[in-house]
């Protein structure tokens, strides 16, 4: 997951590498594909790809749910007990007068 809240996604592995895109969200998971140096190419769950500087990642382990009704199981096998159940909830604002 992303460690800060403003992090930047670069083309290459390295600051010289043009900003692609810039995170505004702190421990948004991203998956690691591959590693240079103190550079990891990551991949978000926008299938946006591109270079970030490890000085930048969490060890934290974070989650998105992108769909409307998920279940949360304590193992990856079939035996495992569900945890948590996960909706998405959305919220209507009225400017009631």
């Amino acid at each position: 997951s992303l460690k800060n809240e403003e992090v930047n996604l670069r083309s290459g592995p390295s600051f010289s590498h043009p900003i692609k895109l810039i995170y505004n969200k702190k421990y948004l998971p991203v998956i690691i594909l591959d590693k240079f140096e103190t550079w990891r190419e990551i991949k978000d769950f926008e299938n946006n790809s591109g270079w970030i500087h490890v000085s930048q990642l969490s060890k934290k382990k974070s989650a998105i749910n992108i769909k409307k009704y998920s279940i949360l199981y304590k193992n990856s096998t079939i035996y495992s007990q569900p945890i948590a159940k996960l909706e998405i909830k959305i919220r209507i604002m009225v400017n009631a007068k």
